[in-house]
């Protein structure tokens, strides 16, 4: 999720000495959050903000929330230390509190664009989409038509795709573009959306607006080969994830969907060489049992059983993987007649059922 960008408007900064360095602040902090000694803590405004932004930095969201909190308590009539205490919550899960906190302060800090910004962020997160888009249309008449309302609608997209409204989050990236034009980074998320309501056209359209940008970017071959393959438009896949591959030779999940869509076309060689190629790079069991497979098809049973064997003999296992990893190896005994009838091997499986 995304934290609001903040323009602090005090005339308490319009001084501030850029060279001014607080990391120590920032190394006393982290040393009382650690050690659960935060109750003790002062510090100014100047301090506490560069605290807070450089835990937004390290995505260190819990002591963020933490930090906001107790600057706000210190400095109550801070509108940006409000904003951000609010936010927090909201990133926290807790959008019911971060709703209460809004209203009871509602007659201290005006409605401006970005705390009805936050209203309609923590609307959503409450799953009241109506609520939301009123308040978000309300933020909109109130703000300047600049980056930081841009970044304001881009976190309420961006909160959609959290909770799985995709349909919304394009309505948001729809609005980006219609004020300000889409970048090409706001395309590989609109993308993301289109595929997720099973528009594999307009997803691969959007992938390709950002292709134009950023020609070379392995993942977004490899987002687009998966949409392809969804749609069993496999010789397209294929092309989409050897290009990938062939910009970075070490994408393991390209690799991956490339041997199951040659599994899918029954290239049964293909797709043992493709899962191969994957285990030099990240053996992974799940590949184990694809290219264990494969083997079958190919008709080199010994070759598949000792992948097997291996991914059972590695330790140690969780009780809930090493039963994932019997009962994935128990449907190809059931599906294998050479894998049922090697009475070696069947014991060998019961023997490490029972461990």
């Amino acid at each position: 999720m995304q934290q609001f960008k903040i323009t602090m408007n005090s005339d308490f900064f319009d001084d501030k000495d850029d060279s001014m360095d607080f990391s120590s602040a920032l190394n006393l902090f982290m040393d009382a959050y650690k050690s659960n000694q935060l109750d003790s803590l002062s510090f100014s405004e100047e301090e506490f903000e560069y605290i807070i932004d450089n835990l937004i930095e390290q995505n260190i969201d819990e002591a963020v929330l933490l930090a906001s909190k107790i600057a706000f308590e210190k400095y109550p009539y801070s509108s940006q230390f409000f904003i951000r205490y609010c936010d927090s919550l909201i990133l926290a899960n807790e959008p019911s509190a971060a709703l209460k906190l809004l209203d009871e302060y509602k007659g201290i800090f005006s409605n401006s664009g970005q705390i009805l910004f936050l209203y309609a962020r923590a609307y959503l997160f409450l799953n009241d989409f109506d609520k939301a888009n009123e308040y978000y249309l309300l933020a909109v008449s109130e703000e300047k038509i600049d980056n930081q309302t841009r970044d304001s609608i881009y976190a309420l997209a961006q909160d959609c795709i959290e909770v799985q409204n995709f349909i919304q989050a394009i309505y948001y990236f729809k609005e980006i573009e219609a004020r300000y034009g889409l970048t090409f980074e706001f395309y590989n998320d609109l993308a993301f959306c289109y595929d997720k309501i099973e528009n594999p056209e307009k997803s691969i359209e959007c992938y390709n607006k950002y292709l134009d940008a950023d020609p070379f970017n392995d993942n977004v071959w490899f987002n687009i080969g998966t949409v392809q393959a969804r749609t069993k438009d496999f010789d397209k896949a294929i092309e989409s994830f050897e290009y990938s591959i062939a910009l970075n030779p070490a994408n393991s999940s390209s690799l991956y969907n490339l041997g199951v869509v040659y599994m899918n076309l029954q290239r049964y060689k293909e797709a043992s060489e493709v899962f191969e190629s994957f285990m030099k790079v990240d053996d992974d069991p799940l590949a184990r049992f694809a290219l264990s497979e494969s083997y079958l098809f190919l008709g080199l049973p010994d070759k598949a059983k000792m992948l097997l064997m291996r991914v059972l003999e590695e330790e140690p296992l969780s009780a809930e993987e090493k039963n994932n990893r019997l009962q994935a190896i128990e449907s190809l005994i059931n599906s294998y007649p050479v894998l049922a009838n090697d009475s070696e091997f069947v014991e060998f499986v019961k023997k490490f059922n029972k461990l």
